[in-house]
């Protein structure tokens, strides 16, 4: 068994080891492997084996080193703590909100039940200076010396020692439990008179309670039922903004457990440039370092990721990192990026003409307050399911004949609409034309822009008998053997200019033989092309920045690869100027994505598959208003839902009060960095009393990196200096 005499050391000694073995570097130490890791089974036994108490009996037997003072007055809530100048040089100083603890010398009345205070320091505290008090603390102080058999404090020593007092609020309790490890409540359940305590400075081991008990807790209890665990560390425990006085090595490492981010919502709170982003990018780095790892094989127990990245900083290398997250794991099977730019190739755009039925959902989603008939009727037209016509394709590996000639000429009807808004629908590299849409229809559907033969009889007898003229303009527009995609498409917008013509001017030769119009199950298609004292088509020019015609609309292969890989999927926001754009899109991947998940829990799968957590780069520009939340909104619906569904939510932004109640009262974990208005501290203490006493602290420190950290492991804020991501 490994030598070690703390959880801290032991992951340190370990770190360099493990890090190879996770890069594949067995062969060289298998012999250090089977000594020192043994498949990191001598981690759980250095944890399960710590005896925490015995810590805590060890730091009380040299209390007087962590002396502070006594307790003058004491209630379930709060205490005012006495102590003088000499003891606090000795610790060097009492920070305010660090944290004390108070104690007994001797549990033997208690049943040997080893417990202790959490204490707060909020302030320091007038004390009361009439000659009665001063006298009691004179007599307090005479009994303050823990070593009975020598009285260091004189008579003399103590008329001159500066008294002062400390507010404090109490915290809790830490207890013992009967497997030797403390637990934690907010509930005091015993106080006895003030003289009783001693307060005192915590040492690291102390620190390392406050801050990981928790974790160290579910550490054992994993070791216990034979299940992988591994905490990581993300910071170290720092108390103070500056350095001054203190010294890194007297302060543990803090660390997490990852599952208090599956299934659980995770807010990063914080200005600007001071810290947010390495946050995330750590905590992320820990799930991908999860996800590789060798001991790491049951897909389920993995995490697949979604990081809308605003700025682009998950997926490129900047300046502040001098690396990113993408550059910095792509060697790894876990992680892929992906862009919006839509004058990129491979984009997660909508390419409209590819399918009909998504960009219906977008022109719905985003013209619900035109109240035009006309539109209204239009935003409610139904197409065939590509996705549909797609599955089939893959079935028989030949091109698909819609025998539903409506069927076909909706999607004509609409293909020339978007052609006539001036949706382009091809591109050109290295000088020569290229054309996704053209490639994937002529794939998948059997002659796809030749209209119907009814269509084209119609046409027919209406140039031959009314516009005998121009009857030439119609002959010249049918599509013949030789004519490539290109002649076909246009011919085809061509023609159904022509036919539009027909149904404004000429309507009585387009009636059936009981006079009722033969095209009416078009007419919210038609009724696009006509302009008479209406926008018609123009108005969905306004769209141009939602469309790509590079795009191959490959959204679905990046929901196979987070659902059913746990690959983390960096989508680049960066190059989107269009905030609705962007918005949108956003939107739609996460609907996608939790429409999939659903699917997996309704057929009972959700234990099978990885967990899935989406992080939200400045999320107030894409979370909705308060006015515009709702039920229907999928956001609303993952706040509410999500952990169901094994879905986890992170969400950064320096504005909490921009971010919809009903994400925010679910929240369970909290980073907190500076927050410079009071507007937005007020909305973190309304919704999480656990930040109240901080408030003036959260405003004052701007150190960068330097967090108050609340989890589903904690039960108040720990203060955090988090590791740079580099």
């Amino acid at each position: 068994m490994v030598k070690t005499t703390s959880f801290e050391q032991f992951i340190n000694n370990a770190k360099d080891t493990v890090s190879k073995i996770n890069n594949g570097e067995k062969h060289v130490l298998i012999k250090k492997t089977s000594k020192n890791i043994k498949n990191e089974r001598l981690l759980f036994e250095t944890i399960a084996k710590e005896n925490y108490v015995d810590q805590f009996n060890h730091f009380l037997s040299n209390i007087k080193e962590h002396y502070i003072g006594k307790m003058l007055t004491f209630d379930y809530r709060k205490t005012q703590v006495i102590t003088n100048d000499d003891f606090l040089l000795k610790q060097n100083g009492v920070p305010r909100a660090s944290y004390l603890i108070a104690t007994l010398k001797d549990f033997t009345q208690l049943k040997g039940i080893e417990h202790f205070l959490l204490l707060f320091v909020d302030n320091f505290s007038k004390l009361e200076d009439s000659q009665e008090s001063l006298l009691e603390l004179v007599k307090h102080y005479k009994t303050i010396d823990l070593n009975e058999s020598s009285k260091t404090l004189n008579e003399n020593k103590l008329k001159h020692m500066h008294f002062m007092g400390l507010d404090c609020k109490i915290m809790g309790m830490f207890y013992k439990n009967s497997d030797s490890t403390f637990d934690f409540s907010t509930q005091v359940n015993l106080v006895l008179s003030p003289e009783n305590y001693i307060i005192a400075r915590p040492n690291k081991d102390i620190k390392n309670i406050i801050s990981n008990n928790q974790t160290l807790l579910n550490a054992k209890k994993y070791f216990v039922k034979n299940e992988n665990f591994n905490p990581y560390p993300i910071g170290k425990y720092n108390e103070t903004e500056a350095d001054v006085f203190t010294s890194p090595d007297d302060n543990p490492d803090v660390y997490l457990d990852l599952d208090v981010f599956r299934c659980k919502r995770t807010a990063f709170f914080g200005k600007t440039r001071l810290g947010k982003s390495n946050t995330v990018k750590h905590i992320i780095s820990l799930f991908l370092q999860d996800n590789a790892k060798n001991t790491n094989t049951d897909i389920s127990k993995k995490t697949g990721f979604v990081v809308f990245d605003e700025n682009g900083e998950y997926a490129n290398t900047n300046t502040q990192d001098n690396t990113s997250l993408y550059d910095k794991y792509s060697s790894q099977k876990y992680i892929k990026r992906f862009t919006l730019d839509k004058t990129k190739e491979d984009n997660l755009m909508l390419n409209f003409y590819l399918n009909p039925q998504d960009t219906m959902s977008l022109f719905n989603s985003l013209m619900t307050k035109e109240k035009s008939i006309y539109i209204e009727s239009f935003l409610n037209t139904d197409f065939i399911s590509m996705y549909k016509m797609v599955s089939e394709f893959a079935e028989s590996n030949n091109a698909i004949t819609i025998k539903d000639k409506n069927q076909l000429f909706k999607l004509q009807l609409f293909w020339a609409l978007l052609n006539k808004c001036g949706f382009k629908h091809k591109y050109y590299k290295n000088n020569k034309a290229e054309n996704v849409f053209f490639e994937n229809i002529n794939e998948l559907i059997d002659k796809p822009f030749h209209l119907a033969s009814h269509i084209l009889d119609d046409l027919r007898n209406v140039y031959e008998n009314e516009l005998k003229d121009e009857i030439h303009t119609f002959e010249q527009l049918q599509i013949k053997n030789g004519d490539d995609l290109e002649q076909q498409f246009s011919k085809m917008c061509d023609l159904i200019d022509l036919f539009i013509d027909v149904w404004i001017t000429h309507p009585e030769y387009l009636l059936n033989k009981n006079d009722k119009k033969k095209y009416i199950v078009y007419d919210s298609l038609l009724e696009m092309f006509n302009t008479t004292n209406k926008a018609g088509y123009k108005i969905l020019r306004k769209f141009y920045d939602f469309h790509s015609e590079k795009s191959q609309n490959n959204v679905y292969g990046l929901i196979d690869d987070v659902c059913e890989e746990a690959i983390t999927a960096i989508i680049d926001l960066s190059t989107v100027i269009n905030s609705d754009a962007k918005k949108y899109y956003a939107e739609r991947l996460v609907n996608k994505i939790f429409k999939r998940k659903i699917e997996i829990f309704i057929k009972n799968e959700t234990s099978k598959k990885p967990f899935v957590i989406f992080h939200f780069e400045e999320a107030h520009n894409l979370f909705p208003s308060q006015s515009d939340k709702g039920e229907s909104n999928v956001y609303y619906k993952l706040a509410k839902e999500g952990a169901k569904y094994n879905i986890g939510i992170m969400y950064a932004t320096q504005s909490p009060s921009n971010i919809f109640s009903e994400l925010l009262t679910q929240t369970e974990n909290f980073f907190i960095g500076h927050l410079s208005a009071p507007k937005e501290v007020s909305a973190l203490t309304s919704l999480s009393f656990s930040f109240g006493h901080l408030s003036n602290d959260i405003m004052d420190i701007k150190k960068l990196g330097y967090q108050r950290v609340l989890t589903n492991n904690h039960r108040y804020p720990i203060p955090v200096q988090v590791f740079k991501f580099e």
